[in-house]
């Protein structure tokens, strides 16, 4: 990193000397440095920004060192930047050639430069229109689900400037310039724009705090200026042994602006720095406050990046450090945000569990006091969101009023917002679909009043959904693509998969199959990365019933086949009978669907669906039912059975009699309840063949058509 710091520096002395300008080499820092093979000669090039970082702006130059056959470097500077935001090198077009992508935002981030550019060893190639954009954001998305992005530039009005000008950053309206790639001229080209509804505060849609990864000013007279740097400087500090607060306090302070800037996995890995710093911290109360909150933060960066699993991972460990070393009772808001990870992954049972250890630690507070209620509102609005996803309307309902009742209180207009969409959506599965067009209205009147991009994406995404179910899937689709224009980068992060699932179930309604295709696809994908079985089986559904309708008839009955496999890992998880029964109540429409089409050529097929669809409410009772008489099982056995199925159902009756309380505390006593059970059944199941249908029974496993004829030939 030195040496490619002293290059730089002699390089923009030499540009300087040739353009008659002065400049203080010292003060030339590293902005960025990306290794990567950018002209496919098997050789990795350096393409790195190199200048001297002002309070509101960056200058300096992006530099290409393409090493030559005698292993020195041949600098070509690419471009002189006067704001410097980000250098990125990625293939964006699928070509499969990589794009250098700057980014340069000056005049207090005012003006937006864009250049997108392929180096082929000797020249420059520009992909991307020149020009400026006043009050410029980029950002990409995919539109279309080809698998290639669409550039997105938001541009503001301009405003003359009235004396200091401050006007420039109050709300307006923005316009959405979308450049597609042409692959015959090798050039983006603009397609369309989208002025936006409502205005909104430039400052919340342009971020001002520019540089990428350029660090702030730091006590002791030093500077960072990246990520790499950090790490070395660490090393030193270490060697040292000089690690303190104020560089761990350094460090979150620049995680914070690189989530606010959007560098999330920058920020991830800033975060993971932090924290081997923190090991060196010598006062261990300070060091276990820095892990515990360490530890909340990069969780929440994880879930950014749709990670649910590696944010309940961080979570835990920051529950863990504070139950470990903390004597009193974490923060309740730590469950809430916990729960919310589970429940993105479709781990009900422990959303519930997280969401009522809050509601336990809350009840303990002054819920009087402002922020407490403010808090109460939050759970609310998560235990709805939680029952919503369970099928469990009517208790969703509930609180999802209470939470709005709270918010009018407390005058928290993007609660509201929410709260009235999260309304709408239960009204929706209830098929009350202008009840909720009237919630999603409701919605949308507070944003008139405070605007905000992605809360207002999230409402249109949820209208338009409705409106396709309510027969108007033309003015749904319009919505559905609004919303994806308007939502940002890290919103779609966490929602990517239900936009193109929405999508997909539109353009179906539409009949326009080939593209339903690949929403749905699209969405399986993020689905299956991201771990969220719910949307999944709701993918692979729609996408077998849009195979359905192209006569592919393999593929629709793998698709279907998918979906089941998908919703009965959900039915593993230990619920209370009531919520079991009504989670799987919804998604009996796919077993219908699997039996219909496997009516039409394997009767025996159609007959092992059927019965599976129809035990999956009953069995769960069952299992857990008293069997007087067992016949031909070992009388030791039985009475062994006995016992543990009545633990088991007084656990059961438990929970169910705290369900009005929002209060479920599975904890290990379950999983050691079942564990044991299930060495008993295979001891049962061993015994002789009525043992092994016994077991069956109690597993809720169901016949299928050989067992039945098999069971039948018995008698």
């Amino acid at each position: 990193m030195d040496d490619l710091t002293e290059i730089a520096r002699f390089f923009l002395q030499q540009e300087a000397q040739i353009k008659g300008e002065e400049i203080d080499v010292s003060k030339i820092n590293l902005f960025k440095v990306i290794h990567e093979d950018v002209d496919g000669d098997g050789q990795e090039e350096v393409c790195l920004v190199a200048g001297i970082h002002h309070p509101w702006s960056s200058v300096g130059d992006c530099i290409l060192l393409d090493p030559s056959q005698d292993g020195q470097y041949v600098p070509t500077i690419l471009s002189s930047m006067y704001g410097f935001r980000d250098l990125q090198v990625s293939d964006i077009n699928k070509d499969g050639i990589p794009e250098i992508v700057l980014l340069d935002q000056s005049g207090s981030g005012a003006f937006l430069t864009l250049q997108i550019c392929q180096w082929n060893g000797k020249t420059l190639k520009s992909l991307f229109p020149e020009g400026g954009f006043y009050q410029g954001f980029y950002e990409t998305k995919d539109l279309d689900a080809d698998g290639v992005d669409e550039v997105l530039i938001w541009q503001g009005e301009w405003t003359e400037s009235l004396g200091g000008g401050p006007l420039r950053w109050k709300p307006k309206h923005f316009d959405i310039f979308i450049f597609y790639y042409n692959c015959q001229t090798g050039r983006y080209e603009l397609q369309f724009s989208h002025s936006t509804e409502r205005c909104y505060n430039p400052g919340d849609i342009v971020q001002r705090s520019y540089g990428g990864l350029i660090g702030q000013a730091l006590e002791g007279g030093h500077r960072a200026t990246s990520v790499n740097e950090y790490h070395q400087q660490l090393k030193v500090l270490i060697e040292n042994q000089q690690v303190n607060e104020n560089f761990v306090d350094e460090l979150r302070g620049h995680r914070k602006v690189l989530v606010e800037e959007g560098f999330y996995e920058e920020a991830l890995e800033i975060t993971d720095l932090t924290l081997e710093a923190v090991k060196y911290l010598a006062n261990p109360t300070i060091r276990n406050q820095f892990l515990i909150e360490l530890s909340r933060e990069k969780g929440m960066t994880f879930s950014f990046l749709g990670n649910y699993s590696g944010a309940v991972n961080s979570y835990l460990q920051a529950l863990s450090f504070w139950t470990d070393n903390i004597s009193t009772d974490p923060p309740v808001y730590y469950h809430r945000e916990l729960g919310m990870m589970y429940l993105a992954m479709g781990d009900y049972r422990h959303a519930l569990d997280s969401l009522s250890a809050e509601k336990t630690l809350l009840e303990l507070l002054d819920i009087s006091v402002e922020d407490n209620r403010a808090e109460l509102s939050r759970l609310n609005s998560n235990f709805g969101l939680t029952y919503a996803r369970m099928g469990e309307p009517d208790l969703a309902i509930t609180s999802f009023q209470k939470a709005i009742d709270l918010d009018k209180e407390l005058e928290n207009k993007f609660g509201l917002v929410i709260n009235y969409m999260g309304k709408g959506n239960v009204q929706r599965t209830l098929k009350n679909y202008q009840e909720a067009i009237h919630s999603y209205q409701a919605a949308l009147r507070v944003l008139d009043k405070v605007s905000q991009r992605d809360l207002e994406s999230d409402v249109y995404l949820e209208l338009g959904s409705t409106l396709v179910l309510n027969d108007q899937p033309k003015e749904g689709l319009q919505y559905l693509q609004k919303a994806l224009l308007l939502t940002s980068v890290r919103n779609l992060k966490q929602r990517e998969a239900i936009h193109y699932l929405y999508l997909g179930e539109a353009c179906r309604e539409l009949n326009q199959l080939s593209l339903a295709v690949q929403f749905f696809q699209k969405a399986i994908t993020f689905a299956e990365e991201f771990e969220t079985p719910e949307i999944k089986w709701q993918s692979l559904y729609g996408l077998a019933l849009t195979y359905q309708h192209q006569g592919q008839l393999t593929a629709c009955q793998q698709a279907l086949e998918n979906a089941i496999n998908t919703i009965e890992q959900l039915r593993s998880q230990y619920l209370p009978e009531t919520f079991k029964i009504s989670l799987f109540a919804e998604k009996g429409k796919l077993y219908e669907a699997m039996v219909l089409f496997c009516l039409s050529s394997t009767l025996e097929q159609a007959f092992n669906y059927m019965e599976r669809g129809k035990s999956r409410a009953f069995i769960e009772q069952l299992a857990t039912t008293e069997i007087v008489n067992a016949v031909g099982i070992p009388q030791k056995l039985a009475e062994q059975e006995t016992q543990l199925l009545g633990e088991l159902r007084c656990l059961q009756l438990r929970h169910r009699g705290t369900l009005s309380q929002q209060q479920y505390e599975w904890g290990d006593e379950i999983t050691q309840i079942e564990e044991q059970l299930e060495q008993l059944w295979d001891e049962i199941r061993g015994t002789n063949a009525k043992g092994a249908e016994y077991v069956a029974l109690r597993q809720g496993k169901t016949l299928d058509f050989a067992g039945v004829k098999s069971t039948l030939n018995t008698l």
